[in-house]
């Protein structure tokens, strides 16, 4: 067989009981071949119980917790309708680092409403909460969605080409 790392988000990664997200995590990692497992989810799915479950296997395969931050911004967070505010990451965070588990965040250059100034102070939080990783993704307008109406209404107006790269690598200079 050969190796693969299990990739568990559907909708949020963790969102389920403790001991179905266990259930799952035990017959994932049980599988031939699986050398890791990265469940991505939202930081305010989350708690000490359901990271405990993880605890069993993290010197046998390689485990990485993916939240989604989106932005270090709670005015932005509300705009866009995440559902949660900055401090429910922070909290996710350092449960995962208490349990030793890394942690990776993704996060969206180009949401509503920010400029240069709130992407960077996105870096510059991750950077004070030593995560081990970051996605960085550019912000996808997709059809029938509420982000599209605010494009069409010349609300959200895309990264271009141009701009795009000197953000991110801006956004990578303020990491460790």
């Amino acid at each position: 067989d050969e190796p693969f790392i299990a990739y568990l988000q559907a909708g949020t990664g963790t969102y389920t009981t403790a001991a179905r997200f266990r259930e799952l995590v035990d017959n994932i990692c049980g599988q031939p071949g699986v050398t890791g497992l990265f469940i991505g989810t939202r930081p305010d799915c989350v708690d000490g119980e359901m990271l405990d479950v993880l605890r069993p296997w993290l010197y046998r395969k390689l485990v990485w917790l993916e939240l989604g931050l989106q932005s270090a911004n709670d005015a932005t967070l509300d705009r866009i309708g995440r559902g949660h505010n900055v401090e429910s990451f922070s909290k996710a965070r350092a449960l995962a680092s208490d349990r030793g588990i890394p942690v990776l965040a993704h996060v969206i250059l180009g949401l509503p409403g920010e400029g240069p100034e709130e992407m960077m102070g996105t870096a510059s939080y991750l950077a004070r909460q030593r995560v081990e990783g970051v996605k960085i993704h550019h912000l996808q307008v997709i059809k029938g969605t509420r982000m599209e109406e605010l494009f069409q209404a010349g609300m959200v107006v895309p990264l271009t080409m141009d701009s795009y790269p000197g953000l991110v690598a801006g956004f990578l200079e303020r990491l460790p």
